[in-house]
């Protein structure tokens, strides 16, 4: 997996075809973790709320139904087995113990063979 930057506040990620990428959260080490809503484009993907183990919720099963995984300590989103199709924008809508929402913007730009 490569990560850089795109536009301002985007982590741009690559991926390799069949591989995984990982989606890291920008939370500040004095924050803690409380929940999550992510979408992929204009398309609610799943929500994740803190817990051990954390409680997801995957809305688009069509689509992601096994290939998406929550990192446990990190909350980060995993998405395996990727495909040429999971390129696209992932946003998150994040809340922390002191900021009610806050977004991370995430750009899957390429997979590759």
């Amino acid at each position: 997996m490569g990560y850089g930057r795109a536009e301002a506040g985007v982590m741009e990620l690559s991926g390799i075809l069949g591989g995984s990428v990982t989606f890291p959260l920008g939370i500040p080490a004095a924050e803690h973790f409380e929940n999550a809503g992510w979408m992929v484009n204009t398309n609610s993907l799943l929500t994740v709320a803190a817990g051990q183990p954390p409680n997801v919720v995957l809305i688009d099963k069509k689509n992601y139904r096994g290939c998406m995984r929550i990192l446990d300590e990190s909350y980060f989103p995993q998405i395996t087995h990727l495909r040429m199709e999971d390129t696209g924008q992932y946003t998150a809508d994040i809340n922390t113990d002191k900021v009610y929402t806050s977004k991370d913007r995430s750009q899957l730009s390429s997979v590759t063979q």
